[in-house]
């Protein structure tokens, strides 16, 4: 009798635990096929089915016709996509360039729409001077100089940062369809701000400034949600993870800080630039970032393990993962792109990034100087199609 009560409590556990594999089974197989549906349509999405090719009448660019009905251009020379002109909805059957623009024929559809495929900026509005007068600065709600910007997500605010040097801190969210200020946050800091960076919801601001403090604050109320010391010198730039974990900030002290945003502790100290760190940006929601100094480098590090990859160049400002990012030399201007997954030398000549790691490449650019903003002033402009 007992042996068969011995039987069966063996049974019921063995019966438990397949039933319990299988559930697990059914769980990952479950998650299995959501990663490749998922998988298919980003594949899908990104690669659709080209229908037709056209050439600028300068051949420095082709532009394709696409099945879900967008029209993308491509530098000829490097491969690098520029941007998608116009997303029609219907397949693009036919495209034809000429002096006067691109032309592009839908196939469910009997117009013939004209694109400039190189839209000229025109000036839209300017923010702080009077609306009659542009040299007319008595009635700018700044009150100094604009040392940094910033759009949120949607693109609905602009934060400007500034403020009088040595005596306050300026911090000003617009709207930028109405050009007004909605909100003066008060007292962000006692000295001028030198950065500001909205979160990746845009419920939060970042700055850090002059006054070596580096604070966040809500959008919606302008109340102050946490304050970050333990910089040294003047805050040059600060910068957050996608998934507003853990900001860094760096400047003057050539030290590059990471804190925790929940609890607002130290994380660490990265020391390896020999002067003052003028930007630094987190690469999406991994640990990686990228530093710009005036020792003339750029640097490409993990935070968690402090990995550093240097690259000759005095500034940068790197953007998420997948996007290309500019750089500054005296030399002129040049342009920074991520390549995932490789192991080659980059062109400086440094030694091969680990596989885990993303490539850095420096290109030469034939994009425009950036011009400061007026004093006081800060200027909007938008791209327009012809």
């Amino acid at each position: 009798m007992e042996i068969a009560d011995s039987d069966a409590q063996l049974a019921r556990q063995q019966l438990s635990r397949r039933t319990s594999e299988a559930e697990d089974a059914a769980v990952a197989q479950a998650k299995t096929v959501a990663t490749l549906k998922q998988a298919s349509a980003v594949r899908r999405a990104g690669s659709d089915e080209v229908h037709c090719l056209a050439w600028s009448h300068v051949g420095r660019q082709v532009h394709s016709g696409h099945d879900a009905g967008a029209v993308r251009s491509w530098d000829a020379e490097t491969g690098y996509g520029l941007g998608t002109l116009v997303s029609h909805g219907r397949p693009v059957t036919s495209l034809s360039c000429c002096d006067s623009g691109l032309i592009v024929n839908t196939a469910a559809s009997d117009t013939v729409v004209v694109r400039d495929p190189n839209p000229s900026w025109s000036l839209v509005g300017q923010l702080g001077p009077a609306v009659d007068d542009s040299g007319d600065l008595s009635v700018s709600p700044f009150a100094d100089r604009v040392l940094a910007l910033d759009f949120s997500p949607d693109g609905r605010f602009l934060a400007t940062g500034g403020g009088e040097a040595s005596r306050s801190g300026e911090l000003l969210i617009w709207n930028v369809e109405a050009r007004s200020v909605v909100r003066r946050i008060e007292d962000p800091h006692s000295d001028t701000v030198f950065s500001v960076k909205f979160s990746a919801s845009g419920r939060q601001l970042l700055s850090g400034g002059a006054d070596r403090f580096v604070r966040i604050f809500d959008v919606a109320s302008g109340r102050r949600v946490r304050s970050f010391e333990g910089d040294t010198a003047h805050v040059m730039d600060v910068s957050w993870q996608a998934n507003g974990s853990s900001i860094v900030s760096a400047g003057v002290d050539s030290a590059i800080k990471v804190w925790n945003v929940e609890t607002g502790e130290q994380r660490r100290t990265i020391n390896i630039h020999s002067k003052p760190v003028t930007v630094i940006a987190f690469i999406g929601s991994s640990e990686s970032v990228g530093s710009g100094s005036g020792d003339r480098n750029v640097r490409l590090l993990r935070t968690s393990d402090y990995f550093a990859r240097p690259m000759e160049a005095n500034s940068a400002a790197l953007a998420d993962r997948g996007t290309t990012s500019t750089a500054s030399r005296q030399a002129g201007m040049e342009r920074l792109s991520w390549q995932e997954g490789k192991t080659e030398t980059c062109e400086s000549g440094t030694q091969p990034m680990e596989p885990s790691c993303d490539r850095l490449d420096l290109r030469h650019s034939t994009s425009p100087k950036i011009r400061m903003p007026d004093h006081r002033a800060v200027r909007t402009q938008v791209q327009r199609l012809k």
